[in-house]
C-alpha cells in the first residue's frame, strides 16, 4: 500500500460488511440539501461522506447527487449553465 486511499480500501474490503458498504453508499446517493444550507456546506457533507468509502462507489451516482440533491432553486440554475 501506498497511500491512505489504499489502506483506506483495503480496510473496508477486509472488515466492512455488506450491509455497511451500502448504507454507506445510500446515505451518499440520497443526500440532500436542505433549504436553509449553504451549497457549499452542502458540497462538504457530500465529499465527507465520499471519504468515507475512499472511491468505492459511482463517480456518476455522486455527480447525480452533486446535481440533484441541491436544493431547488439552485439546481435550476446548475441546469441551466450545463445545457
Amino acid at each position: 500500500m501506498r497511500t491512505y486511499g489504499d489502506a483506506i480500501n483495503w480496510l473496508l474490503a477486509k472488515y466492512a460488511t455488506h450491509s455497511v458498504m451500502s448504507g454507506s453508499y445510500f446515505n451518499i446517493i440520497t443526500m440532500t440539501q436542505p433549504e436553509n444550507e449553504a451549497p457549499t456546506v452542502f458540497v462538504l457533507r457530500v465529499e465527507a461522506q465520499c471519504d468515507q468509502l475512499d472511491g468505492l462507489f459511482d463517480v456518476q451516482d455522486v455527480k447525480y447527487v452533486f446535481i440533484n440533491g441541491l436544493s431547488e432553486i439552485i439546481r435550476s440554475h446548475v441546469r441551466a449553465l450545463d445545457g
